[in-house]
């Protein structure tokens, strides 16, 4: 690493031939499955034109940018979204090259250690499905950029831009404050091995403005683009955070997310930090590095336990362009830097591959939007593949997943069976009533009705038997993949 930032006029379109190859791959891998659930609700509201999120809030006004501009060609909510992922992540990994040629690596080099950031597993795989960290990483790209610069020439105009741009990272996804973090050791660890040694005071002036811009950015941000349910922006990501640290999690769990989060989202690279330590050159960034992983996986750590989940390395995606620099530099000779990339494209592209197999065909929702004919659907579904199919088909169409529905009447039924029952009676009548008054139609799919039929749910299966089959014309309709029950008020 040295401190000359430009770039050669030799390669000046290495960048962009990588970023648009990288682009074009992420397209073509581009699945049809999704990934969680959080991209049902981004769906949702972008198919009602909402662009209002309680924590992500800048995501969906780009994502939504996509949508407005495509729907000229027919494209749905959907595909627009996809796009923005591989288009976002193609940006930042045009400005990760820029970054990396900006921290002093000669041009092989800096082309591996971009190429890497694009295609480590975490990167890849959410370039190609409807999910915020496609988007966010166009903002890393940036943020790793603004860096460069600043540790070329620390000024103040550049350490505003540093926090400017890890504050539309944070305004995009809430780990951007971890990148905030992440940076900020960077930058510490850059000085001090590039020899500039930049004083403690100017250090600690420059760090304020680069705090204070990325708090400012994300409060304006917030308090412009924020659902309205939430009072405050950063308090509203803050509290997601602290009402995930309230399960310590076991061993086993912890170490699966090691493995999960880091190790194997950013294979083989992910372990350069553990090699060059052992390099006197590379030891300041090798222990920055450390440092912040160590950050991430106790705070990132919190939300994956508390809900049980996976996020395959989404949280620690800045993570891709220092492994990827610390691998060029680790591997200068081209043969092993080669067999490098292969296997982190092997990787990335068959965990890709796996992934994408979607429970319900596109023929499944078009069958049932021809079903109910002229009418605008409400639909009943008893499988979230279901919905899935939906939402890649018409964003706009309402579901109602009959299992969550239940959860959360379940809340605010009577406790007492009998009324419990008349209650839910009452309730299925007034929306049947109100949809059909607006013109609307409500769908049963033939996994809901199984699943009201159900005797483990036995207030359903009462309303079932005695109900739904009395109360309402169940008319069974199909079309292509899909069956299922028309309902009308008799």
């Amino acid at each position: 690493m040295t401190a000359s930032p430009p770039a050669h006029r030799a390669g000046r379109w290495d960048g962009l031939a990588l970023a648009l190859l990288a682009t074009a791959l992420y397209v073509a891998l581009a699945q049809q499955a999704f990934w969680g659930v959080d991209a049902h609700e981004f769906l949702q509201r972008l198919g009602r034109g909402d662009h209002a999120h309680r924590y992500h809030f800048l995501y969906l006004p780009i994502a939504g940018a996509f949508a407005q501009a495509l729907a000229t060609l027919n494209w749905t909510a959907f595909e627009a979204a996809r796009l923005a992922s591989a288009v976002g992540t193609g940006v930042g990994v045009l400005l990760c090259h820029a970054a990396a040629r900006g921290l002093g690596l000669p041009r092989r080099q800096a082309l591996a250690a971009a190429a890497f950031s694009g295609l480590a597993p975490a990167v890849l795989f959410f370039a190609t499905v409807v999910e915020v960290h496609g988007v966010f990483y166009a903002f890393v790209g940036a943020g790793w950029l603004a860096l460069a610069h600043l540790q070329h020439r620390p000024t103040p105009v550049r350490a505003a831009a540093l926090g400017l741009t890890t504050g539309l990272a944070a305004s995009t996804h809430a780990t951007g404050h971890l990148f905030f973090g992440l940076a900020g050791l960077m930058w510490l660890a850059c000085d001090r091995a590039t020899g500039l040694r930049t004083p403690l005071p100017r250090l600690a002036r420059l760090g304020l403005i680069v705090g204070a811009a990325h708090a400012s950015v994300v409060f304006l941000l917030g308090l412009w683009l924020q659902a309205p349910e939430v009072d405050q922006p950063l308090g509203g990501q803050a509290w997601m955070l602290f009402d995930s640290f309230t399960d310590g999690g076991s061993l086993r769990r912890r170490l699966e997310i090691v493995w999960t989060e880091w190790l194997w989202a950013f294979a083989p690279a992910s372990i350069t930090p553990l090699l060059a330590v052992w390099r006197r050159d590379l030891r300041a960034v090798s222990f920055a590095l450390l440092a912040a992983l160590t950050v991430y996986l106790v705070v990132a750590s919190a939300p994956l336990i508390r809900y049980g989940t996976i996020e395959r390395g989404a949280y620690f995606v800045p993570f891709a362009l220092p492994f990827g620099w610390l691998m060029a530099t680790l591997l200068p000779r081209a043969l092993p830097m080669a067999l490098a990339l292969l296997a982190t494209a092997a990787i990335s592209i068959t965990a890709a591959v796996q992934h994408d197999h979607p429970g319900q065909p596109n023929a499944y929702a078009q069958g049932l939007l021809r079903a109910a004919a002229d009418r605008t659907p409400s639909v009943f579904i008893g499988d979230v593949e279901e919905a899935r199919a939906l939402l890649r088909v018409d964003a706009s169409v309402a579901w109602f997943n009959l299992a969550e529905m239940a959860h959360h009447l379940q809340a605010v039924l009577p406790p007492d069976p009998e009324l419990g029952y008349r209650a839910l009676c009452a309730y299925f009548d007034q929306q049947v009533a109100d949809a059909h008054r607006q013109g609307r139609v409500w769908v049963l799919t033939e996994s809901a009705r199984a699943w009201m039929a159900d005797p483990a749910f036995p207030l359903y299966a009462r309303f079932s038997a005695e109900h739904l089959e009395t109360a309402f014309d169940l008319e069974h309709i199909e079309g292509e993949a899909f069956t299922g029950f028309l309902i009308r008020p008799r």
